[in-house]
């Protein structure tokens, strides 16, 4: 199996369907990332005997293994999947931080799960996971036996609020981009029909 066909998940796109092969790309290459990533994490959490952690890291690989065999069944599983793997990755995130007891460690997983939420999603995915991740944030924060002051607020939500901005600029950029080559390719039409 070549590296094409493992990122395509064995499926084939026309020129037309370029959008969902890019989709693919990003699922799969994601999906690897974790289970390499987590696959890593869960054998240092093994040998620092945080055996709870590691447990639920090496379920995730599971997981996320599963998912690789799973999109290579039917392209109608893709969204199910996404959105099933966004859902799971939140309520770990969320439990990571407040296992961290709202350190910034626990905190920096939000952004990852954001910056998730946006590429295997769309833009209100993204949006609706922003919300949800703040809320969260902020409620989780009241459980914990650290208490954050206004300042130390700020100072945790501001890469939140930043990720979220250079997201939704680098999707305008890309749309901007995109409406271009149609544009060009339009024109370059035209000419085509005028010259034959």
């Amino acid at each position: 199996m070549s590296l094409y066909n493992f990122l395509t998940s064995g499926f084939e796109f026309s020129e037309d369907e370029y959008e969902e092969k890019l989709h693919y790309y990003l699922f799969n290459s994601i999906l690897l990332i974790v289970v390499f990533m987590l696959l890593i994490l869960a054998y240092t959490r093994f040998i620092n005997q945080e055996t709870i952690q590691a447990y639920i890291d090496m379920s995730i690989v599971i997981i996320s293994t599963l998912c690789l065999f799973l999109l290579r069944v039917s392209k109608s599983y893709e969204r199910p999947i996404a959105y099933t793997l966004l859902v799971v990755f939140f309520l770990l995130v969320s439990e990571t931080f407040l296992k961290k007891n709202g350190s910034l460690v626990g905190a920096s997983w939000y952004i990852v799960f954001l910056m998730s939420a946006f590429f295997l999603g769309d833009k209100k995915l993204g949006l609706i996971s922003t919300v949800f991740s703040l809320l969260s944030f902020f409620t989780l924060s009241f459980f914990m036996v650290k208490q954050y002051t206004p300042l130390e607020y700020f100072y945790v939500s501001m890469p939140f609020i930043f990720s979220i901005i250079f997201i939704i600029l680098y999707e305008k950029r890309n749309l901007y981009a995109k409406r271009l080559l149609v544009l060009k390719n339009n024109s370059l039409e035209i000419e085509i029909e005028k010259k034959i």
